[in-house]
């Protein structure tokens, strides 16, 4: 019968090796989550006005949920015909929206808070997307 027999120093390397793996793991997962800017975005079409309720909205709200504060720049729709192009990042149809109502661009937006914007539905950039 074979028995393996460790050295006090063999034992207390192998914890070493196995307790600095999972420390570079773990810095290198609190890393990547905490220098990122991470934005929620929801976008809900048919939202009606108390003011001009004949004419339908899109209401977009963003909200950062990172640590970081970051800079809403634009707001802009994008249409991919297949996930192959959206994972590439490749739009078949895209438009800006230079203006969005009540939101104001650009916006500094700190962590924790959100930002809300409003766009006409019937507008004829977003008709497009219907076809």
């Amino acid at each position: 019968m074979n028995i393996i027999t460790m050295t006090t120093t063999a034992i207390v390397a192998w914890i070493g090796a196995v307790t600095g793996t999972i420390a570079l793991v773990w810095d290198f997962v609190k890393w990547w989550y905490a220098e990122r800017v991470i934005l929620d975005i929801h976008a809900s079409p048919n939202m009606v006005s108390t003011t001009d309720p004949q004419t339908p909205h899109v209401m977009v709200v963003v909200t950062n949920k990172g640590r970081l504060s970051t800079t809403l720049k634009l707001l802009s729709f994008e249409v991919y015909d297949t996930k192959k192009q959206m994972k590439r990042r490749k739009p078949v149809k895209q438009s800006v929206v230079p203006n969005p109502l009540p939101g104001v661009l650009p916006h500094v937006l700190e962590p924790g808070k959100e930002w809300m914007g409003l766009v006409a539905q019937n507008n004829t950039e977003l008709v497009k997307y219907k076809t």
